[in-house]
This record gives C-alpha cells, sequence and structure tokens, in this order.
C-alpha cells in the first residue's frame, strides 16, 4: 500500500512538474523559429502559447527521452554483452536524432554513419568477459572515498546541466528546422502569417521565398483581409537591405554623406 502511495505521488509531482516544463521546452521550439526568418521574439509570453501546438511538439520529445534514459539507465545492471548493446542502441537513437535535426548535407552524413557504427556495433558485439579486483584491491585504489564521492556528485551535476542544456537547444533546433522545412502558411494580402500567440498573429512581410526584415504584431479580430493557406515555402528571411523600398532607399542615400549603393 504504501508503494501505491509513493507511486501516485511520484505521479502527480511529475505531473505538477510536466505542464510548466512543456511550455518552457515550447518556448525554446518558436524561439529557434522565429531565429530561423530573424524575426523578434521578446513578445513571446507563457499565454501566447495554445495547448496543442504545446502537446504535439513537446510531449513526443518527451516520451523519446523517456525511452533513451530508460534504455542508458539500463547499462549499469546489464551484463557485458547487453551492456554494450544497450550503449550502442542508445547511440544509435541519439544519432537519428541528430540526423532529423541537421541542416546541412555534410552533418546528414555525419550522423548517417554514426547511426551504421550504431547498428554495426550492436549486431557484431560478441560476448565480453571482465575481471574485477578483490574487495581489498579496490580498496586500495580508492584511499580517498569521500573526496572520490564528491567529485563523483561535481561529475553528475556537471552532465546534469550539459544534458540540460543539449535537450533545451535540441528543441529550439527543431524550431528552427520546422521554419526551414514548412512549406504551407496562412498568407493575407503581402504578408505570410510566422506564428499565431494567443489572440495576436506575427505577420511577415513576404516577397518571393524570403520573408521580412519588417513584421508586425496584430490581434486576429482587427486583421484586414482574408486568410488562405497556401504553400508558398519553403521561406527563407530576408536580407535587411531590403526593408525599404527602392524610394526611400533614394532619399536615404541623398542624406547620407557617403556614396549610394
Amino acid at each position: 500500500m504504501q508503494d501505491g502511495k509513493t507511486l501516485a505521488t511520484y505521479l502527480l509531482s511529475a505531473a505538477a512538474l510536466l505542464g510548466p516544463l512543456a511550455y518552457i521546452l515550447f518556448a525554446f521550439h518558436e524561439m529557434g523559429r522565429l531565429n530561423f526568418f530573424e524575426a523578434p521574439i521578446e513578445f513571446l509570453q507563457i499565454s501566447s502559447f495554445g495547448i496543442l501546438p504545446v502537446i504535439l511538439t513537446v510531449y513526443p520529445a518527451i516520451v523519446i527521452t523517456f525511452i533513451v534514459l530508460s534504455i542508458v539507465s539500463g547499462i549499469k545492471v546489464a551484463a557485458p554483452r547487453p551492456k554494450v548493446i544497450l550503449a550502442a542502441l542508445a547511440f544509435t537513437i541519439i544519432a537519428l536524432i541528430l540526423f532529423s535535426l541537421s541542416m546541412t548535407s555534410f552533418w546528414r552524413w555525419i550522423f548517417n554513419i554514426c547511426i551504421g557504427l550504431g547498428v554495426f556495433i550492436a549486431l557484431a558485439v560478441k560476448e565480453v568477459k571482465v575481471e574485477f579486483g578483490s574487495e581489498a584491491d579496490r580498496s586500495d585504489a580508492n584511499p580517498n572515498r569521500q573526496f572520490l564521492m564528491h567529485l563523483q556528485t561535481a561529475s553528475r551535476n556537471i552532465i546534469f546541466l550539459c544534458g540540460a542544456s543539449v535537450f533545451l537547444w535540441c528543441f529550439w533546433a527543431v524550431g528552427k528546422k520546422d521554419a526551414a522545412t514548412a512549406e504551407y502558411y496562412w498568407v493575407t494580402g503581402g504578408d505570410v502569417v510566422i506564428g499565431f500567440y494567443g489572440d495576436q498573429v506575427l505577420l511577415g512581410e513576404r516577397r518571393g521565398l524570403e520573408v521580412g526584415p519588417k513584421f508586425r504584431l496584430v490581434e486576429l479580430k482587427s486583421l484586414e483581409g482574408s486568410l488562405t493557406r497556401l504553400r508558398v515555402g519553403p521561406l527563407q528571411a530576408a536580407s535587411m537591405w531590403k526593408s525599404s523600398s527602392p524610394a526611400e532607399r533614394s532619399s536615404e542615400c541623398v542624406d547620407s554623406p557617403g556614396p549610394c549603393i
């Protein structure tokens, strides 16, 4: 009965933490997506994100993370051969994730090789025999046990922080990859919808396959014209010099002391 109560307590605690964590991770996803278009991110708030986009974007990644952690946690208690197989499996899954996040052919080739290497190791590994010393030998090898325990704790903390940073970076990279590959957008007039945030919509000025560098945040109820979903992508960020019209650039050249380009 006590174990059941403990499990219920852990599940409730995890559920309480998962909600805010999901919104934080989705914020990094949106930051990466807007960074790709060089769009502003300062207006982003927790209240800007809808429930369904958060669930569809964040929760599958959390499930995959738990699967990888379950595989890695089994390495400690596994026999030598399964230990190598589990490590190769975790390595392959991580390489697959990084392969899906890659935006250049070079890195896709690198992670493709890593995937093949992980599969090869998992299939080719044979039984491994490991010789362990006696308890006395291990005691002699660790004369300063307290220092080693402190060092181990510090190492775990560093690994945790690095892992958390990589986890956040992955969501940023997913957002950037989504922005680079999305083909269908909501379009109104000469603007394309970069994202819906609560009762507001972020519009970017579109010229062909380029967006920006002019953006505006408009309330949905005051949006002029109708929204049409069209296949206009993949899009990319426009250069800063395209922010003004030819007439505006001519007037800027008149006022500028330097040569007009």
